[in-house]
This record gives C-alpha cells, sequence and structure tokens, in this order.
C-alpha cells in the first residue's frame, strides 16, 4: 500500500485537495469571463458608416438591425 505522499505523486488515488476545494467558485469565474468575452465580440459588428459620420444620429438609425441583433444577443446570452 502506498503512503498518503506517494499517492499524491504518483497520481494513483483520489484528486488532490486543491483541485477539490476551489472547483465550483473557479468553474464560475471561468464562465463569467467567457460571457464578458463573447458579450463584447458582440459589440465589435455595430459601426458607424463613415459616410454618415457627420450626421450620427442617422448614422446610429440606419445601423438599427445591428442595434437590435446585439440587444436580442446580449438578452440570450445574459439569461444564461
Amino acid at each position: 500500500m502506498l503512503s498518503c505522499e506517494q499517492d499524491r505523486l504518483c497520481g494513483c488515488g483520489s484528486a488532490p485537495s486543491w483541485a477539490i476545494a476551489g472547483g465550483a467558485g473557479r468553474i464560475e469565474a471561468f464562465s463569467d469571463g467567457v460571457f464578458a468575452i463573447a458579450i463584447t465580440l458582440l459589440i465589435l459588428e455595430v459601426a458607424v458608416p463613415e459616410s454618415e459620420f457627420d450626421d450620427l444620429w442617422s448614422g446610429i438609425g440606419h445601423q438599427w438591425p445591428a442595434y437590435l441583433a446585439y440587444a436580442t444577443s446580449f438578452l440570450t446570452i445574459g439569461g444564461l
């Protein structure tokens, strides 16, 4: 029979205590990071065309489908 130290070094036994202790918290932090990156990538698709930069509100108004898609995706991802 292996001692506790030998068991820890060879990896033959159960998972080490450090892997079990912070498991749920680490998974939550990782999933929060993934959601933050996904939401950030969504906004990169929304832009004001340079031809309408002088009239900003008009340019934003013409991009309403992109804003609607962003809001829908944001709510979908945020709802998870």
